[in-house]
């Protein structure tokens, strides 16, 4: 497979602001209606559907309701599991170019172990991958090679530890759902332009009309962006259009059709080698080798990954009689991921160390003897400059189709017993083509550099076709007893799928044609009002619905590992201050037999295993909280401790024991300064493993098991961001200064020679106006 050429590209802006004008002065011909200004605060609610948030909020940064657990409108508080809530005005004053960015001051999500090309981030203590959109998982856990653009996302609901009721066989760890942009009843036009010195230069318009004396809204979201980034020959281009259309029969009748498609181009092939000085528990914490560039990209912008994406959802909200809601509700979805190139490499002088038998610990500049006593001989440090290259290329196509049928059937028991009973089936099917190839490229030599070299090798490793279906019935009751002040919740969940090889090759040859895996899954819960504004709650939660991936259709065997585990979670939740600020505390246990976990390994050498299966446990703690204490003042921040390790104790990649964040924003009143706003973002995160250790040494025994351990770990950090802003009628404008203290760390890390640094201080301005 040859590197697919690149045609030269404008720099910066040029293609999107022509692009943004003609959008521009598209949605400047649209009629418009006489309306107030829409108030973000207050204008959450489309439908007034069972199904959909209606909630009013009175603080920009504090969400009162979500859907991500029941799949109906629940307020939080009264929920025995922890969900957050990223709203849209915490994406924009953020101004991060990710989900992650934003969210990391919510709840404690970090960094995984590819923080370009994905939204791979780590919640209570594994790693999730998947890109789960409008409650549905779309394209697979490997389907995704970008990060999810944000200009069409209206908010993120971040469930905590596993949900079989909205994800059967989902990330232990819990899910990042992205809820899109939906009509709102009422006008508004919003124009946006972002620039950043490093990815992310962008700019949309967001259009909403109502019609038909406000029975009907059309909404349209445009967005273009096309920028350079920090490592060499870095670029993103691409845009994203979205229509959705809403259309209210009557009271009790509403359809909502959205439609989105988009399209991205960026770099791949960013790293660095670590300095094989660096060891398990000497030569201190993860550098980059001397005499590579911090921002090193292995090969030419040919290197490069690109993304097409369409979906439709359809979306039916209607009642059967006065006390039943019900939903149907349909999505198709075509997604392409194509990947070019060799975007690896690795030392020609070896990783110049070894694991010592009798520990495990990596151990620089040393080898050991193969049999006991395992006696170690210094080596001599090879100072080359030459890193030979090479990388998987991809062709990844995915058609798909999502349904679902529910119903909630809410009545009042009593005067102070009411009962409400959700209950449906959703069903699931996808087809996969993927073609894999091993691609290798011409030496690099640092003292010499010249990465725009031709592919040497190409070689075919896979060129298959599978087909993934699942179908799932659940049930789910929420009871709410002596006058909503205590809830007990229950529900199961069965689960059926099926994994089939459809292709008749033998690349790679078949082991098994046909898997399947059926599974009962259920959750409890209980929460207790002591007083309106207090909610202690307890919940457990067991999943084990799950199928290996899709693409490994017809490579597993069929007695393949299935994942199963669940988690204990308790706490307390407190909403206080006329509901404009809220914190919630929490204790959890997840413990997960066979869980999946991506090999870096893979990346240069094919004949690695592509996953690693781990069993694990990740006990810890977490408090996170929005708290609005003057309408000048908010704070948003969160932390955690935690011990995710598998049955040998070893900590797991990217996983730290503690993480934090704190987000503080002052508004300005006073006459001067009216308008005005400053903000502090603190992003702390400590050491983690750099990578996925696994296995025992040779000198391990059953009476002393001696498990091999990470070789390295990455510093613990805190990044400072300073932001301010400034808001004048229908005019807004941001400025944030990025790792304002200009600190050198490692952002993120998958093995020896997968090093990413953290950008540099760096700027981001963007400017909206709104009307």
């Amino acid at each position: 497979m040859t590197a697919k050429p690149t045609p030269n590209r404008p720099r910066r802006l040029s293609r999107a602001g022509l692009l943004t004008s003609v959008l521009l002065l598209s949605a400047g011909t649209l009629p418009a209606q006489t309306a107030p200004k829409a108030d973000p605060k207050n204008d959450e609610v489309v439908t007034l559907s069972a199904f959909n948030v209606s909630d009013t909020r009175t603080s920009e940064y504090n969400a009162r309701e979500a859907t991500s657990t029941t799949r109906i409108s629940v307020p939080i508080q009264d929920v025995a599991q922890t969900v957050s809530v990223v709203t849209r005005e915490v994406l924009d004053d953020t101004l991060g170019g990710r989900m992650l960015d934003a969210a990391q001051y919510v709840t404690p999500v970090k960094e995984s172990s590819l923080s370009t090309g994905g939204d791979r981030v780590t919640l209570r203590g594994f790693q999730v991958t998947q890109r789960f959109v409008d409650g549905v998982n779309i394209s697979g856990v490997d389907g995704y090679n970008m990060s999810s653009a944000t200009a069409n996302i209206e908010r993120i609901e971040i469930i905590k530890g596993p949900n079989a009721i909205l994800v059967p066989g989902g990330s232990p760890g819990g899910v990042m759902n992205q809820i899109t942009k939906s009509p709102k009843f009422t006008d508004f036009t919003q124009y946006t332009v972002t620039l950043k010195e490093y990815l992310g230069s962008e700019a949309f318009v967001d259009l909403n009309r109502t019609f038909d004396n406000k029975k009907s809204a059309v909404r349209i979201v445009a967005n273009v962006w096309d920028s350079d980034g920090y490592f060499i020959d870095q670029f993103r281009q691409g845009g994203l259009f979205a229509a959705a259309f809403t259309h209210q029969f009557g009271n009790d009748v509403v359809f909502t059709s959205k439609l989105e498609t988009l399209y991205n181009k960026e770099t791949q092939g960013i790293g660095a080698v670590i300095d094989p000085r660096v060891g398990t528990s000497t030569g201190g914490y993860a550098r980059i080798i001397a005499g590579m560039p911090r921002n090193n990209a292995w090969g030419p912008k040919t290197d490069n990954r690109e993304r097409r994406e369409t979906r439709w959802l359809n979306e039916l909200d209607f009642k059967l009689g006065q006390n039943t809601s019900a939903r149907l509700w349909l999505m198709a979805d075509h997604a392409n991921r194509e990947d070019w190139g060799a975007p690896g490499g690795v030392p020609a002088a070896g990783y110049q160390g070894n694991r010592n038998p009798l520990t495990g610990d990596w151990v620089p500049l040393t080898s050991f003897a193969a049999a006991a006593p395992y006696t170690p001989t210094a080596l001599v440090y090879n100072s080359s400059t030459v890193y030979n290259r090479s990388g998987q290329g991809n062709y990844l196509n995915f058609d798909e189709l999502h349904f679902k049928n529910d119903y909630a059937y809410e009545r009042d028991i009593s005067s102070s017993v009411k009962s409400a009973t959700i209950f449906g089936v959703s069903a699931n099917y996808q087809k996969v083509t993927w073609k894999n190839w091993n691609n290798t490229r011409a030496p690099l030599d640092l003292a010499n550099p010249v990465r725009d070299t031709p592919i040497l090798t190409s070689t075919l490793l896979r060129d298959k076709v599978g087909a993934q279906q699942d179908l799932q019935a659940f049930v789910f009751e929420r009871l709410s007893l002596f006058n909503e002040k205590l809830f007990l919740t229950g529900g199961a969940s069965r689960f059926y799928g099926t994994l089939e090889r459809l292709d008749d090759g033998n690349l790679p040859a078949v082991v098994a044609r046909s898997l399947s895996n059926s599974v009962t899954d259920a959750n409890l819960g209980v929460v207790y009002k002591p007083v309106e504004s207090i909610s202690l709650f307890s919940g457990y939660n067991k999943v084990g619905g799950a199928l290996p991936s899709s693409i490994l259709a017809g490579e597993q065997p069929k007695n393949f590992l299935v994942q199963t585990g669940d988690q204990l979670e308790a706490g307390v939740k407190s909403t206080f201050m006329g509901g404009r600020s809220s914190l919630a505390f929490s204790v959890f246990d997840i413990k997960l037999d066979n869980f999946q976990v991506p090999n870096s390994a893979f990346n240069t050498d094919p004949t690695q295993p592509q996953f690693l299966f781990q069993n694990l446990t990740s006990k810890g703690w977490e408090i996170e909280g929005s708290i609005e204490v003057t309408h000048n003042l908010s704070f948003i921040g969160n932390f955690t401790g935690l011990k995710t390790r598998d049955p040998n104790g070893v900590r797991q990649r990217m996983v730290p024991d503690s993480a934090g964040a704190l987000f503080a924003r002052y508004k300005f009143s006073n006459d001067a300064l009216k308008g005005f706003s400053v903000n502090l973002g603190l992003d702390y995160m400590g050491s983690a493993p750099g990578e996925q250790a696994s296995g025992v040494t040779a000198a391990s025994t059953a009476a002393k098991v001696i498990p091999n351990q990470p070789s390295f770990y990455l510093a613990p950090r805190t990044i400072a961001n300073l932001g301010f802003g400034y808001e004048h009628k229908d005019w807004t404008v941001r400025v944030v200064l990025g790792n304002v203290t200009n600190k050198s760390y490692i952002q993120s890390a998958g093995s020896r020679n997968t090093l990413v640094a953290g950008l540099p201080f760096n700027w981001s301005t963007s400017i909206t106006y709104k009307y």
